[in-house]
């Protein structure tokens, strides 16, 4: 059986690996966590926002911060690292509510943008499948896709393929270098286009 000491030294060779720039590393710390933090978005969210933003909008500006800041997380266990990471989401729902309150914008996440991801990613010999009764569906494939991605992949997909935002943009957000962006969307389209292949996303629905 593992100590409790042993576990909190290979906890700290994680983030250690995570703050090296580790994109796997970063993930696995976050597994465990992840469900406790879409729990706190949701409780903080609230009636604040009247159905317009999810949960998952706060996560993915909470994920940004995480990105950007990871190297400069001091704490060794993962206590340390769990405070930190819902001091995040708290700072991330503050501004996703101000946000919208001041925009009064939708969250970029609808059932056509996800039909648009697919038409990003999709193999050019296959057609992608169009109409009203496939959008739901579409929504589904790209949401199991996405959570397959690593934390940054996620992150820049959701942002170019889904928001629109530029490669240049996303650099500057994620303090990246632009080739660095482009590298990861190329991966995060590739491991797209093959998963959502193996879901059924470019298949013509059945006509009778």
């Amino acid at each position: 059986m593992v100590g409790s000491s042993e576990q909190d030294e290979s906890f700290e060779a994680l983030l250690d690996r995570a703050r090296e720039g580790d994109g796997a590393a970063l993930d696995t710390a976050l597994r465990e966590v992840l469900p406790s933090l879409d729990r706190q978005a949701r409780d903080l969210l609230g009636s604040w926002l009247g159905g317009r933003v999810g949960a998952s909008d706060v996560l993915q500006e909470a994920m940004v911060e995480v990105v950007r800041s990871i190297h400069g997380f001091a704490g060794t266990t993962r206590g340390e690292f769990v405070t930190w990471l819902h001091r995040i989401v708290d700072r991330a729902a503050l501004r996703v509510h101000r946000h919208l309150s001041a925009q009064k914008r939708r969250p970029p996440s609808t059932p056509s943008g996800f039909a648009s991801l697919v038409e990003a990613v999709r193999p050019g010999e296959l057609a992608t499948p169009s109409g009203d009764a496939r959008a739901a569906e579409l929504e589904d494939y790209c949401a199991q896709a996405l959570r397959e991605l690593t934390v940054e992949q996620r992150l820049v997909a959701e942002r170019v393929l889904l928001a629109g935002a530029s490669t240049e943009d996303v650099a500057r957000e994620l303090e990246r270098s632009p080739d660095a962006v482009r590298a990861l969307l190329g991966r995060a389209r590739a491991r797209l286009a093959l998963r959502l292949e193996k879901l059924g996303a470019f298949d013509r629905p059945a006509t009778d």
